[in-house]
């Protein structure tokens, strides 16, 4: 549906992404993910498996142009007329266009989160997998309390042996 129009960026001709874009394509990453199987929660997926968008798309929607919504040609990829139209759909489909397509990924990230943690609890998911993803796409650190109080724990153990007094 959206592939790169027009070559290598920095290219005048490279595709734009307007806001338009970031919502209908964060508004289907949410329907997705929320699907209640635990296979459906790897957003690369979604983008490059599923829907075929070009590398690196949801960076490219983050920096998409948020000052006019109504472009034309983006309108008219979507079969939207009037602007009314975009609207009349936005309201039908319960979406807000006072969004933003990085709001909607986070939402997307936080369901992904969620359904790793449960997978993994109900032993549908792999948990050392389910915790590499956690590491390393949600931020979690995987830390040892070596402190007591705010003090360290000493590892030298001192033993003192005494031998018994005689009389």
């Amino acid at each position: 549906m959206c592939k790169n129009e027009g070559g290598q960026p920095g290219n005048n001709n490279a595709r734009k992404w307007w806001k338009l874009d970031g919502l209908i394509i964060g508004y289907k990453l949410l329907e997705w993910m929320r699907k209640k199987s635990y296979t459906d929660l790897y957003m690369e997926e979604f983008f490059y498996m599923d829907n075929d968008y070009p590398i690196n798309v949801e960076t490219k929607l983050m920096d998409a142009d948020e000052t006019e919504l109504y472009n034309r040609k983006t309108m008219d990829k979507y079969g939207f007329k009037t602007q009314k139209s975009v609207k009349e759909f936005f309201e039908k489909n319960d979406m807000s266009l006072e969004e933003s397509f990085s709001t909607l990924y986070s939402k997307a990230l936080k369901i992904q989160e969620m359904k790793l943690k449960k997978g993994a609890s109900i032993k549908k998911l792999d948990s050392g997998t389910v915790k590499f993803i956690l590491m390393n796409c949600h931020g979690w650190v995987d830390r040892q309390d070596n402190t007591t109080k705010g003090e360290k724990i000493d590892n030298m153990i001192q033993v003192e042996i005494l031998k018994p007094k005689k009389d």
